[in-house]
């Protein structure tokens, strides 16, 4: 019952109900309608999947792996569902299951449900791709070039320097000889990096040589710096390669539905092509009203009603939220003819197809049908009787909006760059070297000792984004609370690592006003009053009625895949 978690605010807590649960782990759960029952309320029955509906509304569908989420409390997930039959039953009762709007609501999603079960069915056992298909991929991905290089002032120093290295000289021990002297950037270690943390010049220079290779110089900001491709390496990243095997994966199944749908095209439909190219909506100012009076069958489909000219045009003026007649006028009808065609048709041929497969007798159907009427008596029901009781007035907005200030004020607001360094030495090292006007960038490629994710996968790379400091990792957050624009502040985790922090910019906090937030306001205190409003109904309806729990905690548990209370 999604619903009910969309609303779940209104389930903050759970209504006690006076019953006693089931003891007896191995006792016979009751049979109502044809279902094993963990309990009823009023005689309708609720069960395993009602349960584990609710768990995988809460958790995105990720009770399949209880290791991903916190173990839920069975015994409160079945008592926000029976709140949930509760009001549910009474919107029966009062005949909301009637109303034109509820009715159409739930064809809409009878015809919706019917689509989704085929497309699962026609999508059944890809479950995987071919590893061949991953791997160039993934390469690509996490391919890191490693590179030394150094950076110079003036042109004439790269030059010389890539003249002396091609005349036999040896890269590192002339780059370490003009590096001590201070007549160049850089650093004896290689460093790995991806192409995207490279200058673009300088990566693009990299394109298709070998290892061993030097280039430059290139121009970098105001210095040159010439480079030394030392090689490359594929790092191991399990979480991009599940990635990539996903999109592969749903790109895989996409294809399937893409070819399914044209299969049913062709099984079920025939377009009378003449009639269609005949069709011109745009260009005949009498072409608008002739179509909505022609009976001429522009598709057959096999075992259902044609598809007319008229009931065409028909679909078209609703696909258009203002018309027909100004679509026209701008010459935007011919266009969308062939969409709304195959539209109807795969909309009849679903039927068609639902019936030859028999989708509507399978128990998948039912229980996701019977989830779909609940849901929207559900929702109804909040609409025509909950929400109707709710009242707001100004004084209580103003009231609450001075209670919570702080909570309407924009947060303050930072440009932030952080590099990251295993040793303390390192950090401060580089942070004298920024402070004596170092260029970040050219110090996140060069600096020694930095680490990355491969070595602390908690590590916090900011890239020069504006961000909000609430959002920022709290070390960080401290560290650069109260700074100016253009400060550079050291933080030091207890283990590590050790980040240089640059503020490029400050956007200080400040009061929204009351009228740019009324709305707000005004949905938080309606969301905390109808959920006292929903209380009272469920205390009420729960005093008139026959509620019954047959499962034990062990059964609750085992209906969810969880095991027993005693498992871990």
């Amino acid at each position: 019952m999604k619903l009910i978690v969309r609303l779940g605010c209104f389930f903050l807590h759970s209504m006690m109900v006076l019953v006693v649960f089931g003891n007896a782990v191995g006792s016979e759960l009751p049979v109502i309608d044809d279902r094993p029952a963990l309990a009823s309320v009023n005689g309708e029955p609720i069960t395993g999947d009602d349960l584990r509906q609710q768990v995988q509304s809460f958790h995105g569908g990720m009770s399949a792996n209880p290791g991903m989420v916190r173990r839920p409390d069975p015994e409160a997930l079945l008592q926000r569902i029976v709140d949930a039959k509760l009001i549910i039953q009474e919107s029966v009762n009062i005949g909301l299951d009637e109303l034109p709007e509820v009715q159409s609501r739930l064809e809409r999603g009878r015809t919706e449900l019917l689509k989704r079960i085929l497309a699962e069915q026609a999508v059944k056992g890809i479950d995987e791709v071919d590893p061949a298909e991953v791997e160039p991929i993934y390469r690509a991905s996490v391919r890191e070039v490693g590179v030394d290089s150094l950076l110079f002032e003036s042109a004439e120093a790269a030059e010389s320097f890539r003249a002396a290295v091609g005349d036999g000289g040896e890269f590192t021990t002339l780059a370490g000889q003009l590096i001590e002297k201070g007549q160049a950037q850089g650093s004896l270690e290689t460093q790995y990096l991806k192409a995207d943390e490279l200058w673009p010049a300088v990566a693009e220079s990299l394109v298709g040589l070998e290892g061993g290779t030097i280039v430059g110089p290139i121009q970098v900001g105001a210095g040159y710096t010439v480079i030394r491709l030392v090689g490359e390496r594929f790092p191991d990243n399990p979480m991009v390669r599940a990635g990539i095997e996903q999109s592969l994966l749903r790109a895989k199944r996409e294809e399937r539905l893409l070819e399914y749908t044209e299969e049913m095209r062709k099984r079920y439909s025939k377009i009378d092509q003449e009639v269609l190219d005949s069709l011109d909506l745009d260009t005949d100012e009498n072409a608008l009203e002739t179509a909505l009076e022609d009976d001429r069958i522009v598709a057959v489909v096999k075992g259902a009603e044609p598809v007319t000219v008229r009931e065409l045009t028909e679909a078209l003026e609703r696909n258009f939220f203002h018309g027909l007649e100004g679509a026209v006028g701008r010459k935007r009808v011919n266009e969308e003819i062939v969409g709304v065609l195959d539209r109807i048709i795969l909309e009849r041929a679903t039927e068609l197809e639902a019936q030859r497969l028999g989708v509507e007798q399978s128990q998948t159907y039912k229980s996701r049908r019977r989830a779909k009427e609940e849901t929207v008596l559900f929702d109804t029901f909040i609409a025509k009787v909950i929400n109707p009781e709710v009242r707001i007035d100004d004084a209580e907005m103003t009231s609450f909006y001075s209670e919570h200030i702080d909570d309407y004020s924009s947060p303050v607001m930072m440009r932030l760059e952080s590099l990251a360094f295993g040793e303390q030495k390192d950090a401060q090292e580089a942070l004298d070297k920024l402070r004596s006007g170092a260029d970040l960038k050219w110090m996140r490629t060069h600096a020694a000792g930095q680490v990355g994710r491969d070595e602390a996968p908690d590590v916090v790379l900011l890239k020069g984004d504006i961000l909000a400091l609430p959002s920022v990792p709290e070390g960080i957050r401290k560290a650069v609370d109260g700074a100016s624009a253009g400060d550079l502040r050291l933080h030091a985790e207890p283990d590590g690592p050790f980040y240089i922090v640059s503020v490029s910019e400050v956007f200080p906090a400040k009061p929204r006003a009351f009228a740019e937030v009324r709305e707000q306001i005004a949905q938080q205190i309606f969301v905390t009053k109808r959920q006292d409003v929903l209380d009272h109904w469920t205390e009420e309806l729960r005093k008139a009625s026959e509620i019954e729990v047959y499962a034990s905690e062990d059964q609750l548990l085992t209906a969810l895949g969880l095991g027993t209370a005693e498992s871990p």
